[in-house]
């Protein structure tokens, strides 16, 4: 009788060993809101936690890669060489506030909301009862579906600016920002067509894969020094080529036969499809500002050196250029 009394009152302790609020998960939602709880003795894996509980609601991507580039000298050839690391919801689940804390029994207790619409949608109710008129775009910019879609939704064009700040991505206007998720960010890659410029993409498959070599076709209506330019689905830079002489109406290969090395597809892991584009810039005379851009002998290592797509797109506003979207495939 007293061994049964032990065990019943183990039992009953065990039953409260966390908040009544978060053992039950019942904290009031409103319209479009996802909560996450998360619990740990140190805090901030309690909130990382309740992040990844968010993210398993909505089917998030819960990851975390670092990069170095590799140039392997005796087959002359460059390549992204990635690993996962540890899990993060950092760069997916940001737009968090606190419903709830509480330390209990050494353990913190954590609740977040999320609101779980789109993220122009986000930006747009940060935009309400502001005072608004139509202006320049970023030629880039105006072309994307992100900002296609803030345009028809507000019915204005505002000069919108793409910013890196903290590690993530935003979107900002004036001093209102709003941080992407991966697919927002997505939407800012796209083929944008030139009436001077064009750009082929050539690979032994009509798709690209991991490991798979290609090479450019330009063509240019004009004269001029060209540069190539590619962004990763992280927004890191690599700079190809630089201030390379093209003449009017004159294919440019890259690379020719004669630089004996090729250009390799990479996807940031093995296992998972990604996306890059190509952007070409003409410029009618050699360009030194080219230089603040990462070149393709620089190991990247994801350091936040290389993540300079809004520079690049600020760069290429006023000048003619051309771009390209291309899907790497991971391993066949």
């Amino acid at each position: 009788m007293i061994k049964t009394f032990i065990i019943f009152v183990i039992f009953t302790l065990n039953l409260f060993a966390a908040p009544s609020w978060f053992a039950n998960r019942d904290l009031p939602l409103v319209n479009n809101q996802i909560i996450g709880y998360g619990e740990d003795i140190n805090l901030n894996q309690a909130i990382s936690n309740a992040k990844i509980d968010i993210a398993s609601q909505i089917n998030a991507t819960v990851s975390s890669i670092s990069a170095t580039n590799e140039i392997d000298n005796n087959q002359k050839q460059s390549r992204l060489a990635l690993s996962i690391s540890e899990v993060s919801v950092k760069a997916e689940i940001v737009d968090v506030f606190h419903l709830k804390q509480e330390k209990f029994q050494d353990k913190f207790y954590v609740a977040l909301a999320y609101e779980n619409i789109p993220i122009y949608k986000k930006f747009i109710n940060k935009l309400e009862n502001k005072i608004l008129k139509n202006e320049s775009q970023n030629i880039y910019l105006e072309k994307t579906p992100f900002v296609k879609d803030l345009n028809k939704a507000l019915n204005y064009k505002l000069n919108y600016k793409l910013l890196r700040k903290d590690g993530l991505w935003y979107i900002s206007y004036n001093n209102i920002i709003q941080s992407l998720d991966s697919r927002a960010f997505e939407e800012l890659f796209v083929t944008i067509y030139s009436d001077i410029l064009s750009i082929d993409i050539f690979s032994k498959n009509p798709i690209l894969y991991h490991d798979d070599s290609f090479s450019f076709k330009i063509n240019s209506k004009k004269e001029g020094f060209i540069s190539i330019f590619e962004v990763d689905e992280k927004g890191s830079v690599t700079l190809i080529l630089k201030n390379e002489n093209i003449s009017k109406n004159k294919a440019f290969n890259f690379p020719k036969k004669s630089d004996n090395f090729d250009l390799v597809a990479s996807t940031l892991d093995e296992d998972k499809d990604t996306f890059s584009i190509f952007i070409v810039v003409i410029n009618e005379q050699v360009d030194d500002y080219i230089d603040n851009f990462v070149e393709i002998s620089y190991s990247l290592n994801n350091n936040e050196h290389s993540k300079k797509f809004n520079r690049l797109i600020e760069y290429i506003n006023n000048r003619t250029f051309t771009t390209k979207r291309v899907d790497i495939r991971a391993k066949k």
